[in-house]
């Protein structure tokens, strides 16, 4: 697995940023008559790629990495969410005419959020993911904070709320975070850091401290040297 910083609160500042992104493309796409300027280009697709990307792979990937769900069914709940979100992108009637959701609209990055912020217990956040998987192929109608016309006033106004106390939520400490729950990539990022890079001209030394990088994400508890001494990680 490649490695990664688990800086998850500056990860929901780039998803916000690409939600902002997401608000504004197709009113600019328009004024700018995209699809004259551009017509091999189908921007309708492309957003469709997009919003896959920030608001179901991403997620899945947080899913499988974070401490928010049990050990066992991280890997299947980020799964399911990859798999629910393809159906939702790619079913032709996932809107009414009038603009509502059928179905949930796969928006796991705001529901990834609540998580966070609401710091549950892994098996009542499983519970709920799995619900919402459920939903996916349940006909219920979700409404659109911007397209659809019937009591528009108050689902913008709920919408800012909303936004407004995200914003809040992200700029301060997650509960889930100070419960030690979700941050478990913490002791390898600082087991990698306390291990001394070995010379890169040593190449058997270089092949000794990348085993070692394995054997800390696998938790491994022997130490591994080919063909070189390596002074032994403290802890093991």
């Amino acid at each position: 697995m490649l490695p990664f910083t688990a800086d998850w609160q500056m990860m929901f500042v780039w998803l916000g940023i690409a939600l902002l992104v997401d608000t504004i493309d197709g009113p600019l796409a328009r004024r700018f008559d995209a699809k004259r300027v551009l017509p091999r280009f189908n921007g309708e697709r492309l957003d469709l790629i997009v919003d896959y990307l920030t608001y179901v792979a991403v997620p899945a990937f947080v899913f499988a990495e974070s401490g928010l769900l049990p050990e066992d069914f991280r890997l299947p709940a980020a799964i399911a969410i990859l798999m629910s979100g393809l159906f939702h992108c790619s079913d032709l009637e996932r809107k009414t005419e009038e603009g509502f959701f059928v179905g949930f609209p796969a928006i796991w990055n705001v529901v990834l959020l609540y998580l966070f912020v609401l710091g549950l217990t892994p098996t009542l956040a499983l519970a709920i993911v799995a619900g919402l998987v459920v939903l996916t192929f349940v006909p219920i109608l979700c409404v659109h904070p911007v397209r659809v016309v019937r009591l528009r006033v108050v689902t913008m106004l709920v919408t800012l709320i909303c936004v407004c106390a995200a914003i809040v939520a992200v700029a301060n400490p997650f509960p889930s975070l100070a419960r030690g729950t979700v941050d478990r990539t913490s002791h390898l990022k600082q087991k990698s850091e306390n291990r001394s890079e070995p010379d890169a001209a040593d190449d058997d030394c270089l092949f000794s401290w990348i085993l070692g990088g394995m054997k800390d994400e696998l938790n491994i508890r022997t130490e591994i040297c080919v063909g070189c001494n390596l002074e032994p990680v403290e802890g093991f």
